[in-house]
């Protein structure tokens, strides 16, 4: 018995029934501990481990430095996750997620007077939708949340609360941007959505997203065209969201919005030497996928507006400037009243110093730090 389970050691002279009573007899932390001592034991013991465990990811809309989001094991097992590369060190990237018996999502509503909070609640949401996206062999029961706090909440006198007035976006309330986040999920075991609004529109909407990530095959994979929640149309939407809520970002005010634009910064300007700058990887995708495409029944207005989306992506992807190094030195000051930076500044600076190493100090008026 010992020899045809040689990672279980003097475990594997005992019956699988005793084995199995000693497995749930064990603390959560010595079970998780008996997973890495061998393949045999992580075989025998993970199925057991993971179908009673619920994990609840906690995303609050408020900008915080290494604070990304709270997880909770339900027993007595909490995490503080710093951001998705965190996330991934400490091993929640290879948690066998379709064995769980519950994912369920608690989003805090956004402060609609700080409206920074929703483009920091979508990105956040975007990071946990890629950790989970990583399940290739499904996720289990998945119940997203929307809770309200003291001071903000996901409706307003019985209406959706938009924070931001997306122009090119269909589905710009609160609550459905955060939705959108979550599109890529498929081959969730079931899906359920605490709708923060109780209206027929609102309800037919989060069905279809519960309904999209019930797909039973990977997402990319439902290119129907009869279907209007195909894939490809999902990911259109998602270009819009994160195209317009980057643009308004450059504009708009509140200490929420200085720090996603100094965020952003860190990671917009990269020297190819340390790696890759993902917020550049992912302008480039949508430019190649945007340029030159045109809906068949699209009216004259249409087509113009797509081509000055178009140039307004070509034109910040320039202002990156592959070849470009940029050095930024960033002052952060306690102000009174809150600044938005103006990045055409940055372009014309840019056209004028040609394709030379650029150094430009740039202050931030920051408020509430």
């Amino acid at each position: 018995m010992s020899s045809q389970y040689p990672g279980l050691g003097r475990l594997a002279s005992l019956p699988v029934e005793l084995r199995n009573q000693l497995w749930d007899e064990l603390s959560l932390e010595s079970r998780f501990s008996f997973t890495r001592v061998s393949r045999q034991a992580h075989a025998e013991i993970s199925p057991r481990l993971y179908k009673n465990i619920d994990l609840q990811f906690s995303i609050q809309p408020k900008y915080q430095h290494r604070s990304w989001l709270h997880v909770d094991s339900g027993f007595e097992k909490q995490w503080l996750l710093h951001n998705l590369d965190d996330a991934i060190k400490r091993g929640f990237e290879r948690i066998p997620f379709q064995q769980l018996k519950e994912i369920r999502i608690v989003i805090e509503a956004p402060d609609k007077k700080d409206p920074g909070q929703i483009v920091c609640q979508y990105k956040k949401c975007v990071d946990l939708a890629e950790l989970l996206e990583h399940s290739m062999d499904g996720l289990p029961d998945i119940e997203i949340a929307f809770l309200d706090s003291t001071s903000s909440k996901w409706t307003v006198k019985g209406q959706a609360q938009e924070s931001i007035a997306l122009e090119n976006v269909t589905l710009s309330r609160d609550h459905l941007i955060v939705l959108q986040a979550f599109s890529r999920l498929h081959k969730a075991r079931s899906a359920k959505i605490n709708v923060p609004v109780a209206s027929e529109d609102g309800n037919y909407l989060t069905e279809n997203f519960a309904e999209t990530w019930m797909e039973k095959v990977p997402f990319g994979q439902n290119l129907d065209p009869s279907d209007p929640w195909n894939d490809q149309e999902l990911q259109e939407e998602m270009d819009r969201v994160f195209v317009d809520l980057d643009m308004e970002l450059d504009l708009i005010f509140g200490p929420t919005a200085d720090m996603m634009r100094l965020d952003r910064f860190a990671s917009w300007y990269t020297d190819k030497v340390g790696g890759e700058s993902k917020y550049e990887s992912e302008y480039e995708r949508i430019i190649r996928a945007w340029k030159g495409f045109q809906e068949p029944n699209e009216s004259a207005l249409e087509k113009s507006e797509q081509s000055q989306i178009l140039k307004r992506l070509q034109w910040r992807y320039g202002a990156m400037g592959p070849s470009t190094r940029m050095c930024c030195t960033v002052q952060m000051h306690r102000a009174s009243t809150n600044t938005a930076m103006d990045y055409r500044d940055i372009s014309s600076r840019r056209a004028m110093s040609g394709t030379g190493t650029v150094r430009m100090s740039i202050t931030v008026a920051v408020t509430g730090m």
